[in-house]
């Protein structure tokens, strides 16, 4: 009797302990025909470039609210409804085939805390809303060659254009040679992905690139970065950590993929410290608008 109440106690805890481990993760396979998935909501894939980057679509549960997410196999990506999906496979369209992405949806996890700006300088608990690298579309343009598209002020061309590369002149500076899923910086310090790039090939057809607004910030040690009408800019910065001045109001020690608010009260989440360390390097930390997930 005693063995048989020890074996059910450990049985208990083993059970017990897959419970508390949140292990609901599975595997879904997704294509262009819409979905419903109890936690990604409507989900759908728009596209896979030649470089396996996917676009997907998914309508939050709760809002029904349509977002729209990048990525490659191997990243993680994190929906407005605080679901976690890992992109395990892709496949490109073609003309007998549509385009589809296997995904991973991830157990849930406890999320990190942090604080508000609040002016008195004292964090208040938040949940954590981060996705890890930033691969969302908050607004999507268009840029053909020999045109000039006007993304939030700023002018941008293409500079040239290659099977799966592009340089843009954006207010007439050169950016480096991009590809998909790779960034650069508009003036007031916004972050842009390259989507996807459109070689013209033959035929005489122009080539275009797509882009996408992410809703991430850059700010550097010494500088004032405007975020949604904001005054944000370094306090302090250590190795893995910073604290924030917002509008004159410091933040609580903030860890990478912890929250403060905008006076709006929009989430912002710190996506990326990095710690000038040696060398006369500068601090920056990257930025990223939660509600932009």
């Amino acid at each position: 009797m005693k063995n048989k109440y020890i074996l059910g106690l450990i049985l208990g805890i083993f059970l017990i302990g897959l419970v508390s481990a949140g292990i609901t993760g599975y595997g879904i396979t997704l294509n262009k025909a819409p979905v419903i998935d109890d936690n990604l909501g409507v989900a759908s894939v728009t596209s896979v470039s030649r470089n396996s980057v996917a676009t997907f679509e998914f309508a939050n549960p709760t809002t029904g609210k349509t977002e729209t997410l990048f990525g490659k196999p191997g990243q993680i990506l994190t929906t407005s409804s605080g679901t976690r999906v890992e992109i395990a496979t892709v496949k490109p369209g073609n003309l007998f085939r549509r385009p589809s992405a296997g995904i991973n949806v991830l157990p849930q996890q406890a999320s990190p805390v942090a604080g508000i700006a609040n002016g008195t300088g004292v964090g208040t608990n938040l949940t954590n809303s981060s996705n890890t690298l930033c691969n969302i579309c908050t607004e999507k343009y268009k840029v053909l060659e020999g045109e000039v598209q006007i993304v939030q002020g700023n002018d941008i061309s293409i500079d040239y254009i290659d099977v799966d590369s592009t340089a843009l002149s954006v207010n007439g500076t050169i950016t480096s040679d991009l590809s998909e899923g790779q960034t650069f910086e508009l003036d007031y310090g916004e972050i842009v992905t390259i989507k996807d790039v459109y070689h013209p090939g033959v035929g005489g057809q122009i080539g275009q690139v797509e882009l996408c607004l992410s809703g991430c910030y850059k700010v550097l040690e010494g500088e004032v970065q405007i975020v949604k009408g904001d005054s944000v800019s370094i306090d302090y910065i250590d190795v893995d950590s910073t604290a924030l001045s917002v509008n004159g109001a410091i933040t609580s020690d903030l860890l990478e993929g912890q929250t403060f608010k905008l006076n709006n009260g929009q989430l912002v989440t710190i996506k990326d410290v990095y710690h000038p360390g040696v060398g006369g390097q500068i601090g920056q930390v990257e930025l990223c608008l939660s509600s932009s997930y």
